[in-house]
């Protein structure tokens, strides 16, 4: 039920979650927090399409956190709330950067920024999916910490 009702709240925010959360449970959640005015995720776009692309049949799901605006920041953190991450969304502020979520935990596992290519997020993803701790790689920081998640809710890091 709840992922129907998850499913059903997306549908009507209209927000870009790949079809693989509605079917099934993904082991690993790729959230980029993404603003239409910051460049490093104009940036890091193709890059983390690409890797998203390269992972259709895997038990991980990609999407965006939109923080253009106050109304597209709303409609992120009911997203957020949705998929059971409403407290870990309030956490990490700013744009430029995607958040690895381990789904049952729900915990942040690894930040990946425009630094890393594709190679290098598949192989962190890919890591993550045979159970090794990837925190080291990721870029892993606690919300706060210079340079991992904190940054102003319009400043772009990374």
């Amino acid at each position: 039920m709840k992922k129907i009702l998850s499913a059903l709240i997306v549908a009507f925010l209209g927000l870009s979650v790949s079809a693989a959360f509605a079917a099934t449970t993904p082991k690993i959640i790729a959230a980029q927090l993404y603003a239409d005015w910051c460049g490093s995720c104009k940036q890091m776009d193709p890059t983390y399409n690409a890797v998203q692309n390269q992972y259709a049949d895997d038990p991980v799901v990609f999407i965006k956190f939109d923080r253009t605006d106050e109304k597209t920041s709303q409609k992120a953190e009911l997203l957020a709330s949705a998929i059971g991450f409403g407290k870990g969304y309030d956490e990490y502020e700013g744009t430029g950067k995607v958040l690895l979520i381990d789904n049952n935990s729900k915990q942040v596992f690894g930040i990946l920024n425009k630094t890393h290519s594709a190679e290098q997020m598949a192989e962190i993803i890919d890591g993550a999916l045979a159970g090794k701790n990837m925190m080291d790689t990721a870029g892993k920081g606690s919300p706060g910490q210079k340079g991992s998640a904190k940054g102003s809710a319009k400043g772009s890091s990374y």
